[in-house]
């Protein structure tokens, strides 16, 4: 019976092993080429573990630009906006879920119709909100700028939502407020959706190209992805270093998911079942 059960899911294992190495061969292929020299890169057929591996490359990344201090912008702009995000989105679903006041649902359904507006559409409105605001060439002022995002105010709402509304009446008659709520009760109960929120936005923000190349242009605040580019000359691109810094540039987000992996997963799952 055993066997019988294995055998037929084995068409869907195989499925699943090859679209895992569908996912992982690019990633692979990075790897080995941070690895290599620009020619060695395009010989075919490819050639995973290079006979003299070119360390030099990633000492290159450390030496040849202030990697390091785009690093850490980086890493302060990511924990910044999500950390701002996360906050704004918290209150911003506990109010859509957890209150009652009027034109709650068509509020709502404004906030939401944020999301079916292209970015590239109000560019530059924002683009100019921000200059008169005086929030240009400023890392507080980017962060503060993807603070707000609909689509986290639209999973924590829907998460809210389920949480029995029975847990903040009794709080309220114990005299407890909205904002300790939130922070002691339905916080902790939504550590799931809370975990995929923090690391997608991380992850976001971390790859963001745009958001920096527009509103950042003084050397010192450049970014990762800023960065990656001062390797392209006039007339070729140093791949090979490139790769190199792109490698480096993982070991945060590999180390964030391995983190909130467990909780990340229940969110995930969680949102396809409300869906």
């Amino acid at each position: 019976m055993k066997i019988h059960r294995i055998l037929k899911q084995l068409p869907l294992y195989v499925l699943l092993i090859l679209l895992t190495l569908i996912a992982i061969v690019p990633f692979l292929w990075m790897l080995s080429s941070s690895l290599k020299t620009n020619m060695e890169m395009f010989v075919f057929p490819i050639q995973w573990i290079p006979l003299q591996p070119q360390w030099i490359n990633y000492v290159q990344v450390w030496t040849k630009t202030p990697f390091l201090t785009a690093y850490m912008n980086t890493f302060f702009l990511a924990v910044l906006a999500t950390a701002g995000g996360l906050a704004t989105s918290c209150l911003a679903a506990y109010a859509f879920s957890k209150l009652e006041f009027p034109g709650r649902n068509l509020i709502f359904l404004m906030y939401l119709s944020v999301m079916m507006i292209p970015w590239h559409a109000i560019m530059v409105p924002q683009f100019v909100i921000m200059k008169q605001m005086g929030l240009m060439d400023r890392l507080t002022g980017l962060a503060l700028l993807h603070s707000f995002n609909a689509f986290n105010v639209f999973l924590l709402k829907q998460f809210f939502s389920g949480i029995p509304v029975e847990l903040s009446e009794a709080a309220k008659m114990d005299g407890a407020s909205h904002f300790y709520i939130l922070r002691s009760i339905i916080i902790p109960i939504s550590r799931p959706v809370i975990s995929s929120i923090i690391v997608l936005s991380f992850l976001g923000e971390w790859n963001d190209y745009l958001g920096p190349l527009i509103y950042l242009s003084d050397p010192k605040k450049s970014t990762i992805q800023l960065a990656l580019k001062t390797f392209q000359t006039q007339f070729s691109m140093d791949y090979a270093v490139v790769f190199a810094g792109t490698v480096c540039s993982l070991i945060p987000i590999v180390l964030l998911y391995i983190f909130f992996q467990k909780y990340f997963t229940e969110g995930v799952a969680f949102a396809g079942i409300k869906g």
